[in-house]
C-alpha cells in the first residue's frame, strides 16, 4: 500500500494531481465575450446624433424657404396694391379712357381677359400704361408712355406690376321724389397683378370704382 499524502487539489485515481481550472457558472461572461460591445453602442449613439442633426438642418432649411416665400408674397401684394390704386385714379379721371385705349375693356362689348391666366398679362395691349414711381418724392406718380418704362421702379420686384380696367354697365344711384330721376353713374372694375421679387408669387387684386 502506497503511503501517498492526501490530495489538496482535485486528483485522479492513483494520487496523481490534476491542474486546477476555473469552472464558469451559468450566466457569467468573460472579457473575451465583452470585446466590441462598446464600439457597437458608440455607433448606435453616433447614428442617432446624425439623424437628429440632419432633421434639424432640414427643418431650418424649410423655415428659411417659408420665410422667403412669405416675404416674396408680401412684396407682390404691395406692388399689386399700388397698381390697383393707379387703376382707381385712372378710372376716376375727369375723362376716363374709352375701350379703344390699351388696357381698357367694356363688359358689354369687349370682355376683359381671364386674370388668373399668365398669357392674359403677357399679351400686348392688355394692360394700362405704367406710372413712374418717384421714391424720393413721397411716391409721386407721373404718366409714362409704356407699361414697362425704364423709369418705373417699384423696388424689389422682378417685373413691374400691371393693371387693366373694365367698364361695367352704368347704374343709377341716389335721387329722390323732389329731385326727380336719379343720376347715372359709371362703374369700373379694376384688376391688378404682380409677381413679386421671384416672379413666381403672383397676386391678383380687384376693386370696383364708381365715378
Amino acid at each position: 500500500m502506497n503511503d501517498l499524502p492526501p490530495c489538496r487539489t482535485p486528483c485522479f485515481a492513483g494520487g496523481i494531481h490534476a491542474s486546477p481550472r476555473l469552472v464558469r457558472g451559468a450566466g457569467e461572461t468573460t472579457r473575451a465575450d465583452q470585446s466590441g460591445s462598446a464600439l457597437i453602442v458608440g455607433m448606435i449613439f453616433l447614428l442617432v446624433m446624425t439623424m437628429l442633426g440632419v432633421t434639424a438642418m432640414q427643418t431650418t432649411s424649410l423655415e428659411e424657404r417659408m420665410a422667403g416665400n412669405m416675404r416674396d408674397r408680401g412684396i407682390s401684394l404691395q406692388a399689386a396694391e399700388l397698381a390697383l390704386r393707379m387703376g382707381d385714379s385712372d378710372a376716376l379721371a375727369k375723362t376716363p379712357p374709352d375701350s379703344s385705349a390699351a388696357g381698357v375693356f367694356d363688359y358689354l362689348a369687349d370682355l376683359a381677359p381671364e386674370p388668373t391666366d399668365h398669357a392674359s398679362w403677357a399679351a400686348s395691349g392688355n394692360t394700362r400704361a405704367w406710372e413712374t414711381l418717384d421714391k424720393f418724392s413721397q411716391f409721386k406718380l407721373t404718366k409714362t408712355s409704356s407699361s414697362t418704362s425704364a423709369n418705373a421702379a417699384f423696388p424689389g420686384v422682378s417685373s413691374q406690376p400691371q393693371y387693366w380696367f373694365e367698364k361695367r354697365p352704368n347704374r343709377t344711384e341716389g335721387g329722390s321724389y323732389e329731385a326727380g330721376v336719379a343720376p347715372t353713374v359709371e362703374v369700373y372694375e379694376i384688376t391688378a397683378r404682380s409677381t413679386g421679387a421671384s416672379g413666381n408669387a403672383a397676386v391678383v387684386l380687384r376693386s370696383t370704382v364708381i365715378n
